[in-house]
């Protein structure tokens, strides 16, 4: 090489990283991969995507957005929380493609930098991904430009596209609203992806600490929640009932986004006492003094989606939204007014329609024999329920081989690296969170859980106890009852409370306790029922048919004995 040619300068000289942008694209393509729709053609690395038209589609209408996620981003770039934005993006466009009652069809993203950090980047395309699947769209390309000097350092900034496909006579615009239709509030995750300017300098006036506990988990937890996608179950609803307006509660609040979608000489009547507003809105009117007109055109204040529905189709569209719903009574009055009386009814973004698998993140310590059952039962496909992640307290265990082996996202969160439990678990529920899990399942995680983390994830958290709950509680339990003499032995799965052990049972399996048996034997064959019970508890709960109710589980709007569901040898 000759004396000038060392001299000379490169695009990295320039901050320009080929290499790393090469990597990047390495990293991701197993991520496209996973979102992929048969109407795809090719793969990632062409100069344009390719996407059929489904078949279906009689007279086909393409319908396209385009969004950000605003200074959210700030927030996550602070907290070093790069694995949710990602499903912010796809949420804002595929949302409002929703509203015109538009299929997502394929997503791209912008991913803009001063200087390209890959494992930064490749986290939040990995929340594109999540939030793809989520939705139904494939991710089928992208752009990543690094900028020197247009951003500083590693700050970045993300543009989402996303087209989407609705059939031409089933357009939703609003013009079949009428007076006396009802509303239906579909619960948000949090603040989603708007009003961030103003939680910013909310934030900064008040002095506030981000890993403040708010009801249960940080404020920082609770600020960056992803926003909610309510593509699958809403796409049901518009097949199965007629759908008069929907409205995505984005920029401008409930004020502002419901007129859009309404006739000419017509208007909403929401009542505020009929929806439990979150504590997070809560908090942001108390610590800004933010006046109550002015949350209402800023923020969501607890209602993402509003559905739009004839009055007389209310109740079996919440009943389709949220199977376990108790809906209120109707309201008289000439025009739409928001339905829902209780929490159970207005969140039905909580559901678990059969239209879509119940998301699960699976919790272990060990060998994981109990992640392989649900990973055995997900290999069916009229099982419900679909394994998104596997997180480890502990490292080089076989439920992580397990996991590898299913192609499941896993990790390891070494609770020794934190100084507090609280820590741990603020953390854990951090990364759980990423994965927008309906159903958190506790399989041998051997850890002590802080209240809060309960609470967090109350209603949906289950663990299986190697007992016949309430007796044996804690460790040893095979041991214990040959000890006690039991003539029977077993296995409860409950729903998680603050007490050891003492959440709710859903249903419990007995096998005999035989001469000369030892704790080995007979753990041997409890084993083998808890295979058996743990899918069927989650299968339960991801059909609509299984909820906690205050402090007791319900199967089908019944209450279930103390003991759980039995299910006997």
């Amino acid at each position: 090489m000759s004396e000038a040619s060392n001299d000379g300068l490169s695009y990295k000289d320039a901050g320009v990283d080929i290499d790393a942008g090469n990597a990047l694209v390495a990293n991701i393509k197993g991520v496209a991969r996973r979102t992929r729709r048969p109407e795809v053609l090719g793969g990632l690395g062409g100069f344009g995507a390719l996407c059929e038209i489904p078949k279906r589609y009689k007279e086909p209408v393409l319908v396209s957005g385009t969004d950000g996620v605003g200074t959210k981003l700030r927030l996550a770039m602070q907290l070093g929380i790069h694995d949710s934005i990602g499903i912010d993006l796809v949420a804002m466009c595929v949302n409002d493609l929703l509203v015109a009652g538009a299929e997502p069809l394929f997503f791209l993203d912008y991913y803009a930098t001063g200087r390209l950090n890959v494992d930064v980047a490749t986290r939040v395309i990995q929340g594109i991904g999540t939030g793809c699947e989520q939705a139904g769209c494939a991710l089928v390309g992208g752009e990543t430009a690094e900028m020197p000097g247009m951003y500083e350092g590693e700050d970045y900034d993300l543009a989402g596209f996303c087209v989407g496909v609705v059939e031409k006579s089933r357009i939703i615009d609003g013009s079949r609203v009428a007076p006396g239709d009802a509303l239906i509030a579909l619960a948000s995750s949090g603040a989603h992806s708007n009003g961030y300017s103003l939680i910013r300098k909310i934030l900064e006036l008040s002095g506030a600490a981000l890993d403040a506990d708010l009801d249960g988990r940080s404020l920082g937890q609770a600020l960056m929640a992803p926003t909610r996608i309510y593509v699958k179950p809403l796409l049901a609803l518009i097949e199965e009932g007629q759908v008069n307006a929907l409205a995505h509660i984005t920029g401008g609040g409930l004020l502002e986004n419901i007129p859009r979608v309404l006739p000419a000489g017509s208007c909403a009547v929401l009542d505020a006492a009929s929806w439990q507003e979150p504590e997070l809105f809560r908090w942001l009117a108390r610590a800004g003094k933010v006046a109550r007109m002015e949350m209402y055109r800023t923020f969501n204040c607890g209602v993402g989606m509003v559905v739009c529905v004839p009055a007389a189709q209310c109740d079996a569209a919440i009943a389709q939204l949220t199977p376990r719903a108790r809906t209120p009574g109707a309201s008289a009055t000439s025009r739409p007014r928001l339905r829902a009386a209780n929490r159970c009814a207005c969140l039905a973004a909580e559901a678990h329609p059969s239209t879509q698998p119940c998301r699960l993140v699976v919790l272990i310590s060990g060998s994981g024999s109990n992640l392989q059952a649900f990973i055995d039962a997900c290999r069916d496909p009229a099982y419900p329920c679909t394994v998104s992640a596997v997180i480890s307290n502990r490292a080089g265990v076989r439920g992580l081989e397990r996991a590898r082996e299913a192609g499941i996202p896993a990790e390891v969160l070494d609770h020794k690296a934190f100084a507090s439990r609280e820590d741990f678990d603020a953390e854990l529920a951090r990364r759980i969170d990423a994965h927008a899990p309906d159903l958190v399942i506790l399989a041998g995680f051997m850890r002590i859980l802080t209240p809060g983390f309960v609470r967090h994830y109350a209603g949906r958290l289950l663990n299986i106890h190697p007992s016949l709950l309430p007796r044996h509680p804690g460790l040893h339990t095979h041991q214990r009852a040959l000890e006690a003499g039991d003539t029977e032995h077993g296995a409860t799965v409950h729903f998680v409370s603050e007490d050891l052990d003492g959440g709710p049972a859903i249903v419990q399996a007995r096998v005999a306790v035989l001469p000369g048996d030892t704790p080995e034997t007979l753990a041997a064959r409890v084993l083998e029922r808890e295979h058996l019970i743990y899918p069927l508890a989650a299968r339960l709960y991801a059909e609509g048919r299984l909820c906690l109710q205050g402090e007791r589980a319900e199967l089908d709007g019944s209450p279930l004995p103390v003991h759980g569901m039995p299910l006997d040898a």
